[in-house]
């Protein structure tokens, strides 16, 4: 029994490596991405900056007579 769980660890880490170095090709694929034709087309924007939440107006005082 403990045999064939060590067997499926064993099997998750190679299938768990393989996924590993995959999504790292990846990555340096997208961090030096080849000269296109495309210009400005193929260009990522930005994201858009958020605004900041507007101030709420002061509570306004009851008038004392």
């Amino acid at each position: 029994n403990l045999g064939e769980e060590l067997s499926v660890k064993d099997n998750e880490i190679s299938r768990l490596r393989a996924r590993l170095k995959k999504l790292e090709s990846a990555e340096a694929e997208e961090a030096s991405p080849a000269p296109s034709k495309g210009g400005e087309k193929d260009a990522k924007k930005a994201p858009a900056k958020k605004k900041a939440p507007a101030k709420k107006p002061a509570a306004k005082k009851p008038k004392t007579k």
